[in-house]
């Protein structure tokens, strides 16, 4: 990146003179252009607007001093016919020809053939430098309050586990935030529901994989699917990198690029993959989906789902007729 800026930051200066002056004429740009401008870089390639370490101060005289972070250039300079900078170097060589596109009391906008540049007054960037950083201030401040917010509710975590009587499997719970999950793909058998790849040990392993419509009516009494609301309230719980820090320490490919789970929350996320509607069965031990009880419309439903190179948990959507796994929230609601 630094070999980048050096060579954006020459082009830079090349172009930093070289501006339309809207409504000035060439008398009025040289005027206004008078003055210590610094250059607000504008770019995909880095979060907008960012300052970059590129200063130019025209002086009354006609001379003027580029600096950049590691050397200062002096050079000359005028306003000719067509409302352009003309730079020169010392005997009268022109350097750049910058055509002024906007000038203001605290914006200097130039061009060079396909470049363009932004420079604002000393007093505009420093103004701007200390918005930022009262708002940069504000943000680590929210984000303070943030963590506080989670590591209380990690500090509350309660463990626990429950015995679905319909079959006497015992699953693990957690409470997390406000709701209590299970910490266990469900592994209860109902119609539309499937073990992957048709292989009991993988029931065993990671639950069974249920149609929308089974997931709905598969929870035990007093259990329910979690809508989106619960999964958001999870994620909001658990905070940044979510994923990572609810999947399961095993059961996840380590290949190369793989993100490790923490499972600091006690969730034990695991990657059950999915059923096609087609029989197939793909994605175990890659990725996990679980299902949401929002719909989408008549024939698909949301998900989230957690991935062996991710850190997040996602949302999307899938069709009700596929297979995935479901976890149970507790209900709760009056």
């Amino acid at each position: 990146m630094g070999k980048q800026f050096s060579v954006l930051a020459i082009a830079v200066i090349t172009v930093l003179f070289a501006v339309v002056g809207c409504s000035a004429n060439p008398r009025q740009s040289r005027q206004m252009i008078v003055g210590r401008w610094v250059l607000a870089v504008e770019s995909s390639q880095w979060p907008a607007p960012v300052v970059a370490a590129v200063r130019m101060e025209f002086l009354a005289d006609g001379t003027g001093l580029a600096e950049y972070p590691n050397e200062a250039m002096s050079f000359q300079w005028r306003i000719d016919d067509d409302n352009r900078i003309i730079k020169t170097a010392k005997g009268g060589l022109v350097t750049r020809i910058l055509t002024i596109r906007e000038v203001s009391r605290t914006v200097l906008i130039v061009s060079e053939r396909d470049h363009r540049f932004t420079y604002k007054t000393s007093q505009e960037h420093e103004r701007l430098t200390r918005e930022r950083e009262r708002e940069q201030a504000r943000e680590q401040e929210r984000e303070r309050v943030r963590e506080q917010e989670r590591e209380k509710a990690r500090s509350n975590i309660q463990r626990g586990n429950f015995t679905d009587s319909r079959d006497r499997q015992t699953y693990r719970t957690v409470k997390i935030g406000n709701l209590t999950w299970m910490a266990q793909n469900l592994n209860f058998q109902t119609e539309n529901s499937w073990c992957y790849d048709n292989n009991s040990a993988n029931c065993e392993k990671y639950g069974r994989l249920y149609t929308w419509n089974a997931a709905m009516n598969a929870c035990p009494a007093g259990w329910r699917l979690p809508n989106d609301e619960d999964w958001n309230a999870l994620v909001s719980a658990v905070g940044s990198n979510a994923g990572t820090k609810l999947k399961s320490q095993t059961g996840w490919n380590t290949g190369s690029g793989h993100i490790p789970g923490t499972d600091e929350f006690g969730f034990s996320a695991l990657p059950g993959g999915y059923r096609r509607t087609d029989g197939s069965f793909n994605d175990v031990g890659h990725w996990g989906f679980w299902w949401s009880a929002t719909e989408l419309d008549a024939s698909s439903a949301r998900n989230r789902h957690m991935g062996w190179r991710r850190d997040g948990v996602y949302s999307g959507w899938d069709g009700k007729s596929g297979g995935i796994s479901l976890r149970c929230v507790r209900d709760e609601r009056p």
